[in-house]
């Protein structure tokens, strides 16, 4: 997997803030987005933004589906992943 890049859109808007208890620190992680356009779709942002995100207080990750068009929105679907990311974006 690719190094994370943070998009404050589906970070910090979309999936809320995650903080560490007393420490004011985001540490959510959202790897690399993905776009997959609607099929028979006619603007630039009809589709899809799916990402691998990790909440790093719940020590969880996601798979999580954002509409194109409304990012600042909470993902439209969040599928738990078996596996972890850490901090660094990999999982181990």
């Amino acid at each position: 997997m690719p190094k994370h890049r943070h998009s404050p859109g589906l970070k910090d808007q979309a999936l809320g803030n995650a903080r560490q208890p007393g420490s004011g620190t985001t540490i959510m992680v959202v790897a690399e987005p993905v776009f997959a356009p609607r099929p028979g779709g006619c603007n630039l942002d009809d589709g899809w933004v799916v990402a691998i995100v990790y909440d790093g207080v719940a020590r969880k990750t996601q798979d999580c589906v954002f509409e194109a068009n409304a990012l600042t929105k909470r993902p439209i679907a969040a599928v738990p992943l078996p596996l972890s990311m850490d901090e660094s974006g990999f999982a181990p």
